[in-house]
Order: structure tokens, then C-alpha cells, then sequence
């Protein structure tokens, strides 16, 4: 989506520190984040799947990949 999500209406960094997980977490880092907004590893692999497929789509329909 272009312009930002449509489900709420602000967005600010104290809303989401400690939710998102750093660039650098391990596998039990990772899980353990994930498990504390209620999602299973298995979420977690479908969301990271979901990401990387969309990157590469955009880049391919950008002539980039």
C-alpha cells in the first residue's frame, strides 16, 4: 500500500518499540517477540515469506531484478 496503512489513525514510535523485532535478532529473540503479539512461529515464517515475495515482485515489475 503506497500511502501507509488505513487501520488506524496515527502512528508513533512509542507505539511500536518493543513490538517489532530488530534486524539482528536470533531464531529464540525472534520468537520469543513474535509469541508476545500473540503470533506462532509459523505466523512468522509466513509473514517473512509474505515480505520477501512482495520485495521481489516490486523489483521485477521495476525492471530491477
Amino acid at each position: 500500500m503506497e500511502l501507509g496503512r488505513l487501520d488506524g489513525l496515527s502512528s508513533t514510535k512509542s507505539s511500536v518499540d518493543g513490538k517489532l523485532p530488530a534486524p539482528f535478532f536470533n531464531l529464540d529473540q525472534l520468537n520469543k517477540i513474535f509469541a508476545a503479539n500473540g503470533l506462532s512461529q509459523a505466523d512468522m515464517i509466513a509473514l517473512s515469506g509474505t515480505y520477501g515475495t512482495d520485495k521481489i515482485s516490486r523489483l521485477a515489475s521495476q525492471g530491477n531484478y
